[in-house]
């Protein structure tokens, strides 16, 4: 192997890199410019049920929703009452912290 090819392959490896790490910077602002505008419908907290199917608490425009999510189809299932549910938020929020 001559010193060109060796080069070569060094500078292969540092472009790829370089293309991997700006790959992920540009991903990850565009998550959060992305997480920014979804403010009227927040998933609060979500549960697996099985392998195709999990429940969820939904904010909705402030009103909160317990939803079944399924592969064929979304339902919402019961309406929360607003009191319990700010402190079942509160509660989610500080557990994940």
């Amino acid at each position: 192997m001559d010193s060109s090819s060796f080069f070569t392959i060094i500078q292969t490896i540092v472009l790829l890199l370089l293309v991997i790490g700006i790959a992920n910077i540009s991903l990850r602002y565009l998550n959060k410019h992305m997480n920014r505008h979804n403010k009227l419908i927040r998933i609060v907290e979500r549960v697996a049920i099985g392998n195709n199917s999990s429940l969820a608490i939904v904010e909705i425009c402030g009103d909160y929703y317990l939803m079944s999510f399924t592969a064929s189809d979304n339902r919402i299932l019961e309406r929360l009452d607003s009191n319990k549910a700010e402190e079942m938020v509160k509660i989610v929020e500080n557990g994940k912290k």
